[in-house]
């Protein structure tokens, strides 16, 4: 017996999905390991960054359904995305423009309330998306798993950058503490 033909084929909605996925990845994977060095650039004390970090976080755990029942209630997920999509924009300048511990930190809950939902977003028009085009959202992920590797090593690559940089600072420290002695 041969089934109904889905409504929609032959589009690019697939690697469209795997592209966006990629850049949300990506992004994450970029600015993740380098914000708390960003924040000590901005003169933050360890015990700052701690508080910026965890606000961020919990932030979040307000963020994402508080975001995506609005989506559900006024739009579908495809408009909160790209509505989110500019609120992040927006939040990223004002932590670029924010100095001071206040500023940053309100910054980052700013940054963090519009980024929260946007996963769970991109995850309900996915499979919205793909129900309609008879797809499975396995093979998308086999789609993605090509631009995945990439994140990992950029990933890899910013945590090795990290480590170095901390090494620098500590051999920087001792060289300084045996000049003195």
């Amino acid at each position: 017996m041969i089934g109904a033909e889905p409504p929609i084929v032959n589009d690019r909605f697939a690697p469209r999905l795997a592209a966006l996925y990629a850049a949300l990845f990506l992004a994450a994977g970029w600015y993740l390991p380098l914000f708390p060095v960003w924040l000590a650039a901005r003169g933050l004390d360890p015990g700052a960054i701690g508080v910026v970090l965890a606000a961020f976080q919990f932030t979040r755990i307000a963020g994402t359904p508080a975001g995506t029942r609005l989506a559900d209630r006024y739009g579908t997920p495809k408009s909160a995305i790209a509505l989110v999509s500019c609120a992040t924009v927006v939040a990223m300048l004002v932590i670029a423009n924010a100095s001071g511990f206040a500023a940053i930190a309100l910054a980052a809950i700013l940054y963090s309330l519009t980024t929260a939902p946007l996963m769970p977003l991109t995850d309900a028009y996915a499979l919205k998306g793909l129900s309609l085009r008879g797809r499975a959202y396995g093979p998308v992920l086999d789609e993605m798993m090509a631009l995945r590797v990439d994140e990992l090593a950029l990933e890899a690559a910013n945590r090795e950058l990290t480590e170095l940089s901390l090494l620098g600072e500590i051999a920087t420290q001792r060289d300084v503490a045996v000049g003195l002695i």
